[in-house]
C-alpha cells in the first residue's frame, strides 16, 4: 500500500499547485472573468480537475515506472531525494510556463503555446520585450513565490515508498500503479482520451481558458505543430468546401465602381502597426488620437467595416501584400519554402514596370519579414540598420517621424511609376516616442493613445511634406492597419470582432473629386485590399484567390473573416459568428446561422492551402 498512498500524496501536491496556479491566473484577470457576474468563476475548478490530473499522470509516468521495476526486483531503487529532485524540476518549469502564461494572455487573448516558444528561439530579445514589458516585475514574483513554497512544500508529500511484497502481489500491484497512471493521463474510461474541450463549460471563452491546465495545453499544442496539425481545423467532407463557399460568396454583385483619375498611378502602401479603429472617431472609436488620419478619411475612400486578417504584424503584413488569411494556429511568413509560394501585389506591379520599395523601421528579419520581402518582388528593403542610434527607441527600431521622413526621400528617388510599402512600428510596445506623450501618466492604455497619437501626427507631416514633391499628384495612397489591439479600451475578448477592427483608408489626388470624402460600409477584410486596388488601376487580381474587390462586391454580399491562435471569426451585414476550435463549440452567434458553416468551410480551405505550400 505504500505506492498507492505515495501516488496518492504526489497527485495531491500537484492538484494543489494546478490550483493555486489557476487561482493566480482568476485573480489576474478578475475583472474579465466577472465581467458578466461570478457564479461560474467555480465552474472553472470543477471543469479543471481532468486536465490537472492528465498533467499530473503525466509528470509522474517516469517515477511511477521505477516504482513497478523496484515492485518487480523486490528492492529499493528510487530514494526521496531523487523524487524531491524530481519534482522540484517541474515545478520550476510549470511556474515559469504559468507565470508567462500571464503576459502572454494579456497581450494575445490566448494562453501560451507553441508558436511563443518559436518566436522565443529565433528571437529572445525581441519576444522578451513584448511579452514582459507590461509586468515583468509582476511575473518574477510569481515565478519566485510558486519556486520558492512549492519547492519547500514538497518535502512533505515524499516518504520512503519500498516495501518488500510477496511475489505474487507484485504483479497485481504494479499493475494497479500503472493503470491508475494510464486512466490519468488519458483522463477516463470513455471512449475518446482527454482533449482540451472537457475542460470547457462556458460561451465565455476567458472562462475556459481558465479550466484549461497551461503547461498540458502548451504540451498538446507543441505535439500538434511538430506533427503537421494535418487535420486540425476539419470540419467538413472535402466535397462539401468548395460548395458552401461558393454559396455565400456568390450572387449579386456590382459593376466595379471606378474612383481614380487614372489607371498608371503610383501606390503607396502604408500599414500602421496597431491602429485599432477604437484609435479612430469616425469609427467609432476614441475622439483626439487620430485627427490626421481623420482628415485623409474626409479627403480620401474610406471604409467603415473592414477587418483585419489576424491579431500580429506577422498575419497582417501577409494578409494585405499576399492577400492570404491568417492561419491561425500557425505563420507562414515564417517558413520560407512556403511563403514564397504566395502571389503579392508587389510581384504584380514589378510585372507591370513599377519600380518597388519597402521600409520598415525595426529588424527585417523578425519572423521572416526579410526572406518575404526578398522573395516577392520589392527592388529595394529598408530597415533599422539603415538608422541612427539616436533615432530609434530602446527596444524595436526607428521612430515612426524618422522613418517616414526617410520613406519620402526614397519615394522621390524611385523611378515613376512606383509601389512602395512603408511598415510603423511606434505604437508597440514598450510605446516609446522621442517627444512628451500627449496624454499623462504611465498607465497601458494612455501610453498606447500617445504612441497613435505620434503615429497620427507623423502621417500627417510626411503627407504634407509629400504634397511638395512632383510625383504625389499622380499616386494612389492606401493606408491601413496590420491588426487591431485590446488597448485602448481593454473590454474586447480576442474573440470579438471589435477586436478586429481597422481603417482602410484610399487617398490622394488620383481619386475622382466626386468620390472624396466617401464612406463605404461593405463588410470586408485585409486580403481584400489586392483585388480592391488592382481592380482600380484594371489589373488582373484573380492569382488572390482569397480577395474580393470591395468597389464590385454589394454590400449584402460582403464579410470578413478573421481568426486568433484557436478559433476565428465571420461578420457580414447578416450577423457575425464566431466559433472556439479547442473547445469545438460556437462562442458567439448573431443574426444568420450560415455564417458558421462559412466560417468553418473558409477556415479549413485556408488551413489546407496553407498545408499544400
Amino acid at each position: 500500500m505504500n505506492y498507492i498512498i505515495s501516488l496518492t500524496r504526489l497527485y495531491a501536491f500537484w492538484l494543489i499547485f494546478f490550483l493555486v496556479e489557476r487561482i493566480i491566473f482568476v485573480i489576474r484577470f478578475w475583472d474579465t472573468i466577472t465581467e458578466n457576474g461570478s457564479s461560474e468563476v467555480f465552474a472553472i475548478f470543477q471543469s479543471a480537475l481532468r486536465l490537472d490530473a492528465s498533467m499530473t499522470g503525466y509528470v509522474l509516468i517516469i517515477p511511477v515506472l521505477l516504482w513497478v521495476a523496484e515492485i518487480v526486483a523486490g528492492k529499493s531503487l528510487v530514494s526521496p531525494r531523487f523524487l524531491i529532485a524530481y519534482q522540484r524540476f517541474f515545478i520550476g518549469l510549470f511556474a515559469l510556463i504559468g507565470a508567462v502564461n500571464l503576459n502572454i494572455y494579456q497581450e494575445w487573448g490566448a494562453k501560451v503555446n507553441y508558436k511563443v516558444f518559436k518566436i522565443f528561439f529565433n528571437y529572445p530579445y525581441e519576444s522578451t520585450i513584448s511579452s514582459l514589458e507590461t509586468g515583468i516585475g509582476l511575473t518574477v514574483g510569481i515565478l519566485l513565490f510558486q519556486v520558492l513554497f512549492f519547492g519547500w512544500l514538497i518535502k512533505f508529500f515524499i516518504r520512503p515508498t519500498f516495501q518488500l511484497h510477496p511475489w505474487f502481489i507484485r504483479p497485481v500491484l504494479s499493475l494497479l500503479v500503472l493503470g491508475l497512471t494510464f486512466l490519468s493521463v488519458r483522463g477516463g474510461w470513455q471512449l475518446a482520451p482527454i482533449s482540451q474541450s472537457m475542460a470547457y463549460f462556458s460561451s465565455k471563452p476567458i472562462l475556459n481558458h481558465a479550466a484549461v491546465n497551461t503547461s498540458w495545453n502548451l504540451a498538446q499544442d507543441v505535439t500538434n505543430n511538430l506533427a503537421g496539425n494535418v487535420g486540425e481545423f476539419h470540419y467538413l467532407p472535402d466535397s462539401q468546401v468548395d460548395s458552401i463557399l461558393h454559396m455565400y460568396q456568390s450572387g449579386d454583385s456590382l459593376a466595379r465602381t471606378e474612383i481614380l483619375t487614372n489607371k498608371r498611378p503610383n501606390v503607396v502602401f502604408i500599414i500602421l502597426e496597431s491602429f485599432t479603429a477604437d484609435v479612430v472617431a469616425s469609427l467609432g472609436g476614441e475622439s483626439g488620437i487620430s485627427a490626421e488620419l481623420g482628415q485623409l478619411m474626409q479627403q480620401g475612400v474610406s471604409f467603415t467595416n473592414l477587418y483585419a486578417s489576424g491579431d500580429r504584424t506577422d498575419k497582417g503584413l501577409i494578409a494585405v501584400m499576399s492577400a492570404f488569411p491568417a492561419q491561425a494556429t500557425k505563420s507562414i511568413i515564417s517558413e520560407t519554402d512556403k511563403q514564397e509560394k504566395l502571389p503579392s501585389v508587389a510581384q504584380v506591379f514589378k510585372e507591370q514596370g513599377y519600380q518597388t520599395a519597402f521600409m520598415y523601421g525595426g529588424e527585417s528579419e523578425f519572423f521572416g519579414f526579410k526572406p518575404y520581402v526578398l522573395s516577392h518582388g520589392f527592388d529595394h528593403s529598408t530597415d533599422k540598420h539603415a538608422f541612427a542610434p539616436e533615432d530609434q527607441n530602446s527596444k524595436w527600431g526607428a521612430h515612426d517621424g524618422v522613418v517616414f521622413k526617410r520613406f519620402k526621400k526614397q519615394l522621390s528617388q524611385l523611378k515613376q511609376p512606383f509601389f512602395a510599402t512603408m511598415l510603423t512600428l511606434s505604437n508597440h510596445e514598450p510605446f516609446e516616442i522621442p517627444e512628451t506623450p500627449r496624454f499623462p501618466g504611465t498607465d497601458l492604455p494612455n501610453l498606447f493613445r500617445s504612441t497613435a497619437f505620434y503615429t497620427d501626427k507623423s502621417l500627417g507631416a510626411f503627407i504634407r511634406s509629400a504634397r511638395k514633391e512632383s510625383w504625389f499628384k499622380n499616386t494612389l495612397f492606401v493606408i491601413v492597419a496590420d491588426h487591431g489591439h485590446r488597448l485602448p479600451k481593454e473590454k474586447y475578448a480576442i474573440s470579438e470582432s471589435q477586436r478586429f477592427h481597422i481603417p482602410l483608408v484610399l487617398f490622394g489626388d488620383v481619386i475622382k473629386p466626386e468620390f472624396r470624402g466617401k464612406q463605404l460600409p461593405v463588410f470586408g477584410s485585409q486580403t481584400d485590399i489586392a483585388k480592391t486596388v488592382l481592380g482600380q488601376l484594371g489589373l488582373d487580381g484573380s492569382r488572390f484567390a482569397f480577395s474580393q474587390d470591395l468597389f464590385a462586391t454589394h454590400p449584402d454580399r460582403g464579410y470578413a473573416f478573421f481568426d486568433w491562435d484557436n478559433g476565428f471569426g465571420v461578420i457580414s451585414k447578416q450577423g457575425f459568428t464566431s466559433y472556439d476550435n479547442a473547445g469545438k463549440r460556437l462562442i458567439k452567434q448573431e443574426g444568420s446561422t450560415r455564417l458558421l458553416p462559412f466560417g468553418q468551410a473558409y477556415m479549413q480551405k485556408v488551413f489546407a492551402t496553407y498545408l499544400s505550400y
